[in-house]
């Protein structure tokens, strides 16, 4: 399993004993910091309708909007999503990847659940229980998660036969080597608990 990132490693873990997900702990981080100290419309509009576009000047100094798809894995769209990041959460969030070929699939997966994340606000803006939200998670993590034991392989890191860690991930490692591999931009059960929900208590925090 890949470690965190330097930056995201003194962050809180949403696993449970068992490696699953803690969805009532992360229901507990992230609805007290929406609804105790900031307005929930607010912050479901800014993830609705500000998400998925982004101000981006030219050479020349123009400033042009450009879309930003939640599905595109293309080199330039995880570019703008990262910078999309950064803009929501300056203190938290770097504007370049520092490791592109391993933090790609983690700035996709993030990307995607905050783009999920209003109707989890607005159930719980509307008093719908845990239970019934931590239903509504689970099924939006369905597609951000490695299932398959290819896509397990791509997101586990690489050694050679002295133990030296070459690379944090096969993906990581392929696309050195010329290739392309996770095109869907999925990540590790682990990555989610340890690295993607702290990041997005975070970023929600800094909104």
């Amino acid at each position: 399993m890949n470690e965190p990132t330097d930056r995201d490693s003194s962050l809180v873990n949403y696993s449970m004993e068992d490696g699953s997900t803690d969805y009532e702990k992360f229901l507990e981080a992230l609805v007290p910091s929406i609804t105790d100290s900031k307005d929930p419309d607010k912050i479901s509009d800014i993830l609705m309708n500000n998400l998925t576009s982004i101000s981006i000047s030219s050479e020349t100094g123009v400033f042009s909007r450009e879309t930003i798809s939640p599905s595109n894995t293309s080199e330039k769209n995880v570019l703008l999503m990262q910078k999309k990041l950064h803009e929501l959460s300056p203190d938290t969030e770097v504007e370049i990847l520092q490791n592109p070929d391993h933090e790609r699939a983690l700035t996709v997966a993030t990307f995607r659940l905050l783009n999920r994340l209003p109707s989890v606000i607005e159930k719980s803006s509307l008093g719908v229980s845990y239970e019934d939200i931590t239903l509504d998670l689970r099924m939006k993590f369905d597609g951000l998660i490695t299932t398959t034991e290819k896509e397990k392989y791509w997101r586990t890191p690489v050694y050679d036969e002295a133990g030296t860690l070459l690379a944090k991930s096969h993906e990581e490692f392929d696309r050195k080597c010329g290739y392309r591999s996770n095109p869907e931009g999925k990540v590790s059960l682990q990555e989610i608990n340890t690295i993607i929900l702290p990041r997005v208590v975070k970023i929600v925090n800094n909104i």
